[in-house]
Formats: structure tokens, C-alpha cells, sequence
């Protein structure tokens, strides 16, 4: 939910809460001082109409007054009064209505009066719901001005953090350029700018230099890779060395050759994170899938794996060339190098979408973790030699172009498929 938004809903939700509350608080009061007031007008009338019994006069002209004289009472609630709700039938239809009543005995000479004075409340209840019903309406008019007054006064207030949050989100690190924020007339929001950017010049200049450090350092350590892997080589061919010595030098070639692949596919990486120095040019996807597999041809043929193609002709998508090449490269080599002995390898490229897809003995393996940097299945063939980039790097390539790539198990097959989207027209 956005600020703007939860600030207006906690403005609404309390402002209701408090309607509510208010809205009990103010029936209960008024209802409390409408019985107040009857019953002080029913005190005032039981008072008149003692007084003129005392003196004889006649009190028919009070509404709603009886006056039965009594035998006897309880000694007690002589002089005193009692003052209740009551509900009378007050016409044919048999329409009940509320009354506050008073009942008082009086002893006026020798003669002992019970008197019983009743006051309608109807007309006051009625009116009191007709004051809170012009209040409710008051109250939620009010609210929903105050609601679109708080949300508008919000956005303006909350413009200069929209225009920081904007300006973050189209920072790219690897175009290496300073954020310059517009200076605000309220204090946080000024001090959040300052420090956002000094955090921001802090990591350009921190990527600079990494990034200067990784492509000196991966420059630099293939010369060295370079002379020990050709000095092993030529050692490979002395035959004088033992066989123990021929063994060993294998083992320390194959660990060179991994490191040279290793240095090449992180500084392919970090290229990909910056997406530097890569064209986009209109590439034939399915010759460039072909072209890959010939290269494949006798690797599968000395390994038994069974090819099986579906390729559609034509079909083009906006890429680098080279960058397409290493992803289709990647898969396919995943696809050799985690397969069963006499497997099966189906390439399947049709609907903008690209399918290959391997025999596997081991299901147990979350397929999540392929796309995982440095991640090496537990089933590993040892005659090719991975680093655990190669489907990072496809995925980064994927990204990088906004291709949809996905993985998984289906009927004892492993699949990689990567979604073109769209198909660009030549």
C-alpha cells in the first residue's frame, strides 16, 4: 500500500472510530438530559398539585394526572416519589408508547393521596433522533471533506519524498552518474536527500574501484593461466615422464583450464551487470541454434546421447550475437554434462518459445539452485570442466534482454525454456 494511501485509510478508519464513539457518548448524554429534564418537569407538577390539594383547589387542568385516595400505605414513601419508564397502550391500534412516570403518596389531613403523574417522551426521543441524524450527516460530510483535505495537504507535503523515491528508482550504478535532489522546504526530507546521497557517492566510488580492480585482475591472470597451461602441455608430450607424473600434470592442467574459465565467465559477468560494450543486432535464432549444435555433433555421438530437434526456420530475435551464442552454448552443455548414459537431448524451438530438455537419473535437486552462482549439482561429470557459472550467466543474458527463462522436472526429464516474447520481422 502506498504512504499516501495508509495515511488517508488510518485517517478514515480513526476518524470513524471516533464518530462512533461520539455518537454513542452523545445519545447516552442526551437521552440522560432529556429524562433529566422530564423529570424535573414531573417534580415541578407533583409540587403544584400538593400544594393545591393542601389549599383544595382544583388540579384537573394537569395533563395526565391521577389522584386516587388511598386507605393505607407504608408509612414510608409518604412524601417521597419514585420515577421509571413506563409503556402504555395508547390508542386502538394498540400502539405502545413510553412515558416517564412519577408515583408519590401524600397525606393531606386525615386523607392519604396516591398521585401518579405521567409525561410522554416520545416527541423528545424523536427529536433527538432527528438532531443526531443531522448531526451523523453533519459529521460525515465533515469527514469526507477533512478526508480528501488531509489526502491533498499529504501528496503536497509527501512531493518532495515522491521526487527522492523517483529520482532512486531511475538510478542505474553502472551509468555512474550522481543523483542531484531538489532542495525541500521541510527539514527530514532535506536530511534524508543529504544522506542518500552521500550513500550514493559512497557506492559509485566503491564500484569504480572494484569494478577497475575486477577487470585489471581478470585481465591480468590470464597471461600467467596462459604460460602454465602451455608449459604443462608441453610437459604432457616428454615422454620420459612416469605415468604417476603424466597423471598428475593432467589433474593440474584440467584445474588450469578451469581457472581460466572461471576468470573468463566473471569477467563475462560483470559485463552482463553493466551491461557494457553489447550491441543488439537482428540475430536468426534458429541458424544460431543450429550452428551450435553441429559444434556439439561429436561429443554427443562419442557420448550416445540421442538428439532429438524441432526447429522452426526463421525465427529472429534483437540481441548480441556473441551474447546468444554463449547462452544457447550454456544450455546445451548443461544438457550434455547432466545427462544419462545413452540419454536423450530434445531441442525444441516453436511459439517464441526455446525448450531443451535431458534425461536425468536424479530428481531429488531443487532446480532453483541451477541458476545459483557457483551451485554444482552432486551428480557431476568429470569430462567437462564447469565452474558452476554457466546457467547464471544464461539467466543474466536472459534478464538483460527481458527473456522469460524457467526451469524444471517433467517425466524424468530436466528442462530449461526461455520465452522470446515477441519475434522481431525482417
Amino acid at each position: 500500500m502506498k504512504l499516501l494511501n495508509k495515511i488517508s485509510y488510518y485517517f478514515l478508519v480513526s476518524s470513524l472510530l471516533v464518530f462512533f464513539v461520539m455518537f454513542y457518548l452523545i445519545y447516552i448524554l442526551m437521552y440522560q438530559a432529556i429524562e433529566f429534564n422530564t423529570d424535573k418537569h414531573l417534580k415541578n407538577i407533583l409540587h403544584k398539585v400538593v400544594h393545591n390539594l393542601k389549599k383544595e383547589k382544583d388540579v384537573a387542568y394537569y395533563n395526565l394526572v391521577e389522584i386516587n385516595e388511598v386507605d393505607s400505605c407504608d408509612e414510608n414513601l409518604i412524601g417521597k416519589y419514585s420515577i421509571q419508564d413506563a409503556k402504555y397502550i395508547v390508542d386502538e391500534d394498540n400502539n405502545i408508547e413510553t412515558f416517564r412516570e412519577l408515583v408519590s403518596y401524600v397525606k393531606v389531613k386525615n386523607s392519604i393521596y396516591k398521585i401518579t403523574l405521567r409525561a410522554s417522551i416520545l416527541e423528545k426521543e424523536l427529536f433527538l433522533r432527528d438532531i443526531l441524524v443531522i448531526a451523523s450527516i453533519s459529521y460525515i460530510l465533515l469527514i469526507i471533506i477533512l478526508f480528501y483535505l488531509n489526502k491533498t495537504i499529504s501528496k503536497k507535503i509527501l512531493r518532495d519524498f515522491y521526487n527522492t523515491l523517483d529520482k532512486i528508482s531511475k538510478f542505474m550504478l553502472n551509468e555512474r552518474k550522481r543523483i542531484i535532489f531538489d532542495k525541500s522546504n521541510i527539514y527530514e526530507f532535506d536530511q534524508l536527500n543529504q544522506k542518500i546521497q552521500f550513500l550514493i557517492d559512497n557506492i559509485i566510488r566503491e564500484y569504480n574501484t572494484l569494478k577497475q580492480f575486477s577487470d585489471e585482475t581478470n585481465h591480468e591472470i590470464q597471461t600467467p593461466i596462459s604460460i602454465i597451461k602451455s608449459k604443462m602441455e608441453l610437459l604432457l608430450q616428454n615422454v620420459e615422464l612416469k605415468e604417476q607424473d603424466l597423471c598428475n600434470i593432467k589433474i593440474m592442467l584440467n584445474n588450469i583450464k578451469k581457472l581460466e574459465k572461471l576468470s573468463k565467465s566473471l569477467l563475462l559477468l560483470n559485463k552482463l551487470e553493466t551491461q557494457e560494450f553489447f550491441n543488439k543486432d537482428l540475430i536468426n535464432l534458429s541458424e544460431e541454434i543450429m550452428s551450435v549444435l553441429d559444434e556439439f555433433e561429436e561429443m554427443l555421438v562419442f557420448k550416445g546421447i540421442k538428439l532429438i530437434k524441432n526447429i522452426i526456420n526463421d525465427f529472429y530475435i534483437k540481441a548480441n550475437e556473441s551474447l546468444i551464442s554463449i547462452l544457447i552454448t550454456n544450455i546445451i552443455t548443461n544438457a550434455i554434462k547432466y545427462n544419462v548414459e545413452k540419454g536423450e537431448i530434445l531441442v525444441c524451438l516453436e511459439n517464441n518459445e526455446l525448450v531443451v530438455s535431458n534425461t536425468v537419473e536424479n530428481l531429488s535437486e531443487n532446480p532453483d539452485k541451477f541458476f545459483n552462482r557457483f551451485y554444482r549439482s552432486k551428480k557431476e561429470n568429470d569430462d567437462i570442466v564447469g565452474v558452476g557459472l554457466g546457467l547464471s550467466i544464461a539467466k543474466k543474458i536472459c534478464e538483460m534482454y527481458d527473456f522469460d527463462i524457467t526451469n524444471g522436472y517433467e517425466n524424468n526429464f530436466y528442462f530449461i525454456k526461455i520465452n522470446f516474447k515477441t519475434t522481431e520481422k525482417i
